[in-house]
């Protein structure tokens, strides 16, 4: 079943007398328990592109569209998502996380929204997701605030606040571009468990073919806010067929043999 079915999605900004067109016909697919990594520059559309999908565009965005349906939920007639339906990740965790409300409490306000009452089941939950996020001591992380964690144990909290209401789609969006590379592919890791341990969808925006190798099994090539390849990773890497792929291939093989050449670790 697609959790997210997308056809000829255009999406214009008007400012002015000009208008800015950021989506052009845009078709995308996304099936239970797939990982796909939408991969393009800055300016390419990725980010319009997660807004048109949690139906958060501004008001000044004039959208078209054959179809927009994201977890059985037709866009495009109105309707809204249902709070814990899709989870979604930021690359900076101070975009999900009060920085005045400690961990525990925000937990607790996420899985009241997503519909779970009972109080007892609420904190039961929020310490499970947090051990199963290689957290050891979820104790004193619930009674943190954000500012008082790492950048990595920050991020993981966000992760845990996105997957706490056992959504059926996570959107990440480079969701560990400002982590260091351990800490980086640790997440990754992590992420890749809890997607196949719940048959999880993942949308994951990144401009990092290495980050779509670890963690994607398709990927969607994004240029000039038009999708202009889609696959399966392998094949797409080993043969891309549009140039803007092939020169995105071509980047990131120069990147691994100058870091194999100078000791680096690869860390964009």
């Amino acid at each position: 079943m697609s959790v997210i079915s997308v056809s000829d999605l255009s999406v214009r900004y008007r400012v002015g007398e000009q208008v800015n067109i950021a989506l052009d016909q845009v078709d995308l697919k996304l099936e239970d328990g797939e990982r796909c990594a939408v991969v393009g520059r800055s300016g390419a559309g990725k980010s319009t592109l997660i807004l048109a999908l949690l139906g958060l565009l501004e008001p000044n965005a004039v959208r078209a569209a054959s179809e927009l349906r994201v977890v059985d939920c037709d866009l495009l007639s109105g309707e809204r998502i249902a709070p814990g339906r899709v989870g979604v990740v930021f690359q900076e965790p101070a975009q999900s996380l009060n920085p005045v409300v400690r961990v525990g409490k925000q937990l607790d306000q996420v899985l009241r929204a997503g519909g779970v009452p009972n109080s007892a089941e609420r904190q039961r939950r929020a310490q499970q997701q947090l051990s199963s996020l290689g957290i050891a001591d979820v104790a004193t992380v619930l009674e943190a605030y954000p500012h008082q964690l790492s950048g990595g144990l920050a991020q993981r909290v966000a992760i845990a606040m996105a997957l706490v209401n056992r959504p059926c789609l996570l959107i990440a969006d480079e969701p560990t571009a400002a982590l260091d590379p351990l800490i980086r592919a640790s997440l990754l890791s992590l992420l890749v468990k809890e997607s196949a341990k719940r048959a999880l969808a993942c949308l994951m925006i990144t401009h990092e073919l290495s980050i779509a190798r670890d963690f994607c099994q398709s990927i969607a090539v994004i240029e000039g806010g038009r999708i202009v390849e889609r696959g399966a990773l392998p094949a797409v890497l080993e043969a891309p067929r549009h140039a803007h792929t092939a020169a995105l291939v071509a980047a990131d093989r120069l990147h691994s043999v100058w870091g194999a050449a100078t000791g680096s670790d690869g860390a964009r």
